[in-house]
């Protein structure tokens, strides 16, 4: 609420107590909306395998086929 409206003799709502519930009610139904939808999840695993499978995969490959001596050289 900004300094003009209180001026104006406009005062703001009191809020509600929070309520875990409604908390829980919402955040189950949004996720259940989320889980039902492929165009956003078959992205998220698509991003998830790039992340946590190949770019790993790749990494301790290429360290293990890399050989010691010539690291220590550079």
């Amino acid at each position: 609420m900004t300094l003009a409206a209180t001026n104006r003799g406009i005062t703001p709502r009191a809020r509600a107590p929070f309520s875990a519930h409604r908390m829980w009610i919402v955040a189950r139904t949004d996720l259940r909306q989320l889980l039902r939808s492929k165009d956003y999840l078959l992205p998220m695993v698509g991003l998830g395998m790039v992340f946590f499978v190949v770019i790993p995969t790749a990494l301790l490959l290429t360290l293990t086929r890399v050989d010691s001596s010539a690291m220590a050289a550079r």
